[in-house]
């Protein structure tokens, strides 16, 4: 497993001449992620001198991934198909990506190979950090509609993208309060084989937020209604402070079969926010993919219209 080390960085900063590391993220999942920029770098390539200019880019981040890794390779590829082929504010814009086989001081082969991607720096906070900021019904609403939004460029992509990992730690919120979607490292296509094995329990996802179908790794009927599920799962943790299908000692067994068999108290029965937000979360949090909203303008309208009555109260 890869973790940040001084190795690692100097690897890094020896293939990228004038790359200035400045922090590191949090450890999440299979990748190191630094924060840095680049100054007055060149990269000779086959038959020409090209300069790209990489410190117009300012600060970037730069996730470093098992290159050699086929599943992880695929994901990050996955990724890359994603982000190069959406031109949108929701999601982080793609700079540059190469695998990396050799040390470039040593000139010895890396064990592992490296993959790297170079994307936007996003200044923010995740929203697992600023729950508590979403203290009212008008906020929660207005953070859903901005998320189905951004959500719904994926959706309508060409390729009918999905998410498959929404959670507050995915979801960073600028200072001006727009959102930004991150890690797309599991996105697949609706409906697509993926690169789970279809026999394994449970396919790649964060068990929580996670759809039943996620979860048993039904793959045929993972499509945007189980982004819709995870949304649901997010709006009742900030209205309620608790997760839905987690409790303290919980273990993933005990996760699985709230997920696909226990039914959450409704908010509006808890007088923790209005009936109309409540059905709506209900509705999102639908055991079975049918029953979750089947038109995604519809419901933007409808939630839109609910902003209004709650400004005018």
């Amino acid at each position: 497993m890869l973790v940040d080390s001084a190795e690692l960085r100097e690897i890094l900063v020896g293939h990228y001449d004038g790359l200035s590391i400045s922090d590191v993220a949090l450890k999440s999942g299979q990748r190191v992620v630094y924060f840095g920029d680049f100054k007055n770098f060149e990269r000779i390539e086959a038959e020409e001198t090209a300069s790209y200019e990489w410190s117009k880019w300012g600060k970037v981040a730069i996730k470093i991934s098992d290159g050699s890794s086929a599943n992880e390779v695929a994901r990050m590829q996955s990724e890359i198909s994603a982000l190069s082929g959406i031109d949108s504010n929701f999601y982080p814009k793609l700079y540059y990506f190469e695998l990396l086989s050799f040390n470039a001081i040593s000139e010895q082969p890396l064990k592992p190979k490296l993959f790297v991607t170079i994307e936007e720096y996003i200044s923010s906070v995740p929203l697992s950090s600023c729950m508590d900021q979403y203290d009212s019904e008008l906020k929660v609403v207005g953070l859903l509609v901005e998320l189905i939004k951004a959500l719904n460029v994926l959706w309508q992509h060409p390729q009918r993208y999905v998410h498959r990992d929404i959670k507050p730690a995915n979801i960073l919120i600028r200072q001006d309060g727009s959102i930004v979607i991150i890690d797309l490292g599991i996105i697949r296509e609706s409906g697509s084989i993926g690169l789970t094995n279809t026999h394994q329990l449970i396919g790649p996802c964060s068990p929580g937020y996670a759809s039943p179908e996620q979860i048993m790794n039904d793959k045929k009927n993972i499509t945007f209604k189980s982004d819709l599920f995870a949304l649901g799962v997010l709006c009742y943790q900030i209205i309620s402070g608790s997760m839905p299908f987690v409790a303290e000692g919980d273990g993933l067994q005990d996760v699985i079969e709230k997920t696909c068999n226990y039914h959450p108290e409704p908010l509006k029965n808890l007088r923790m926010c209005s009936n109309e937000l409540s059905d709506v979360i209900e509705k999102l949090m639908q055991k079975q993919p049918f029953r979750r909203y089947r038109d995604i303008s519809s419901l933007i309208s409808k939630l839109e219209m609910h902003k209004e009555n709650l400004n005018d109260r």
